[in-house]
């Protein structure tokens, strides 16, 4: 059984979640992820350095790659990432987490790096708009499983660096996206939780009733391309529309460039738009927010940009389970009066 438990935080204390063993096992966040295709080492390692250094005193233990259990952080965990780009193997998934608290406690401090190495190679990029419109087709779903990186990075909702003052400057200083190609980007609520099936059915409950509460899964990365036959080119996908939106420079492209995407918001003050060198950053108002289904509260900052962005969305991901948890909450925003489906809240045992 997961239940919800007092934090001790006036902040969103129904996110706060426990197993039958007394362990926490879900804690809310403020969420900033970044998911790339081709590999620059510099900007991975810029990444974790930068998130590293500023979240350092909060961060005690960590687990990487075939460990069995978490242990405290050490010199050659803090170098892992770095040792990792040095000779990296294509084809290995690298891993590594790090958080706050107790050995199996979940924080909302946490840093998390997978990591799939994609060499830039000009002549293979030239074919891969052919190959994966191939692929698309030969797979019955439509949507082939492709390498993808995942950096992310998490903070307590009341924390200092939380504040949108601080925070907003804080993610546009990351070099991987100020001056990086990436897939996609965003910033927003969160949850921190434990890979566990009763977390799992808390935090979908959660995500289908709250349409600002981003479902993290480093899963989503390997979907978000798509062929775009029109360019001769790879499409990165938006994931979903996030408080902060960061769009690839190719999707921005396909919906006619970065000032018709200002002009179709521009009468909307409170949506805010952030140039980035390959891409543009969407802000969903000045602040983040939850919103709830329940008392029938959307967002419409984020629905507006939604609607903006639809051409670029990604519409689901191939799962075995959930369908109908996954097709809500990838298009809770384009649906005029969205009911969250029936999901189990946590009485399956942690």
């Amino acid at each position: 059984m997961t239940d919800p438990v007092s934090s001790g935080s006036e902040h969103f204390p129904e996110l706060w979640a426990k197993n039958n063993r007394g362990e926490l096992v879900a804690a809310p966040c403020l969420s900033f992820a970044v998911y790339l295709d081709e590999t620059d080492a510099g900007q991975v390692i810029g990444f974790f350095e930068r998130a590293y250094e500023t979240l350092r005193p909060n961060l005690t233990h960590y687990i990487a790659e075939q460990m069995r259990a978490p242990a405290k952080i050490t010199a050659r965990a803090e170098g892992m990432v770095g040792a990792w780009l040095k000779r990296p193997k294509i084809g290995h998934e690298y891993r590594i987490q790090f958080w706050g608290g107790q050995t199996l406690d979940i924080s909302p401090w946490s840093i998390q790096v997978v990591l799939n190495y994609v060499k830039y190679d000009p002549a293979l990029l030239a074919k891969l708009p052919a190959s994966l419109e191939r692929w698309e087709k030969s797979t019955p779903d439509g949507q082939p499983e492709l390498p993808y990186t995942v950096l992310r990075v998490t903070v307590p909702v009341d924390a200092e660096l939380a504040k949108p003052g601080t925070w907003i400057p804080w993610v546009l200083g990351f070099d991987v996206l100020r001056e990086g190609r990436f897939m996609f980007a965003e910033a927003a609520y969160s949850l921190s939780i434990r890979d566990e099936s009763g977390a799992r059915n808390f935090e979908r409950a959660a995500c289908s009733r709250l349409p600002g509460l981003d479902w993290f899964y480093p899963k989503h990365g390997a979907f978000l391309k798509r062929s775009e036959p029109s360019l001769n080119a790879v499409l990165y996908q938006v994931k979903r529309v996030a408080w902060m939106t960061f769009v690839s420079e190719i999707a921005v492209k396909v919906l006619g460039g970065a000032d018709k995407i200002a002009a179709a918001l521009a009468d909307e003050p409170r949506i805010i738009l952030h140039p980035v060198a390959h891409g543009l950053g969407i802000q969903a108002g000045p602040a983040p927010a939850l919103g709830d289904l329940s008392r029938n509260e959307m967002l419409p900052l984020q629905q507006r940009v939604a609607g903006v962005l639809r051409p670029v969305r990604l519409k689901g991901i191939p799962l075995a389970f959930e369908e109908a948890f996954v097709r809500h909450w990838f298009n809770m925003f384009d649906d005029k009066s969205p009911l969250p489906p029936e999901t189990d809240q946590g009485t399956a045992k942690a």
